[in-house]
C-alpha cells in the first residue's frame, strides 16, 4: 500500500511539474498557426508540383517530348514560387504604404526590359529555345524579388507614407 501510495503521489508532482513547464510555454496566436499551415501547405504544393511534374504533364498529354519539355519548365515554376510569393507580398506591402513610384519602377525595369532583353539573349545568342525564355522569367523573378526585399529593408518606404490631411495642405 505505501508503495502504491508512493506512486501516486510522484504521479502527482509529475503532472504539477508538467503543468508548471507548461505554462513557461509561448503559444503561438490563432494568426501565427494559420500563417505557418499555409506556407507548410505552399510549401508541399511546391514540393509535388517539382518531384511530380512529369505526371501531372502526363495528365494532359502523352507524348514523350512533352512530357520531357513541360517537366522542366514546370520544375522552373515550383523553384521561382517562394521568390514571386515573397515579392509580391512585399510589394504590396510598399504601395499600400505609399511607396508606388519605387514598385512600378522595378517592374517596368524588370518586366519590360530585363526579362526581354535576357529572353533574346538566351534564345538567340545561347540557342537554349523555349528553356531560355523561361530562364529569363527566373531572373526577372529573383532580381524583382532582391530589388523589393531590399526596398522593404531599406526603411526608405516609410517616409513615402503621407496622410491625406497634409496632401490637401501641401496643395
Amino acid at each position: 500500500m505505501a508503495e502504491e501510495a508512493k506512486k501516486k503521489k510522484d504521479r502527482g508532482l509529475w503532472f504539477r511539474e508538467m503543468k508548471s513547464e507548461l505554462k513557461k510555454v509561448v503559444w503561438p496566436s490563432k494568426k501565427q498557426v494559420i500563417n505557418n499551415t499555409l506556407i507548410v501547405i505552399a510549401c508541399c504544393i511546391a514540393v509535388g508540383i517539382f518531384f511530380g511534374n512529369k505526371f501531372l504533364i502526363g495528365l494532359y498529354n502523352n507524348d514523350p517530348a512533352i512530357i520531357a519539355v513541360g517537366s522542366g519548365l514546370l520544375s522552373m515554376v515550383a523553384l521561382i514560387q517562394p521568390f514571386q510569393c515573397s515579392q509580391f507580398v512585399l510589394a504590396g506591402a510598399l504601395r499600400g504604404a505609399g511607396d508606388t513610384k519605387y514598385t512600378a519602377m522595378v517592374v517596368m525595369l524588370t518586366a519590360m526590359l530585363l526579362r526581354p532583353g535576357l529572353a533574346i539573349l538566351f534564345i538567340n545568342r545561347f540557342g537554349l529555345g523555349l528553356n531560355g525564355a523561361w530562364y529569363a522569367l527566373v531572373v526577372d523573378q529573383v532580381v524583382r524579388t532582391a530589388l523589393v526585399f531590399y526596398r522593404y529593408h531599406s526603411a526608405k518606404w516609410l517616409t513615402s507614407f503621407k496622410p491625406a490631411a497634409s496632401k490637401a495642405e501641401a496643395k
